[in-house]
């Protein structure tokens, strides 16, 4: 559940660049 929430973190952070959010969002799974 923990790792759910840093993942939706993440993605609010990362709502300007999509470029960004792709390496995020890959990193957090």
């Amino acid at each position: 559940m923990i790792q759910v929430k840093n993942c939706l973190i993440i993605d609010t952070e990362t709502n300007g660049d999509t470029e960004n959010q792709t390496i995020l969002e890959v990193g957090a799974i």
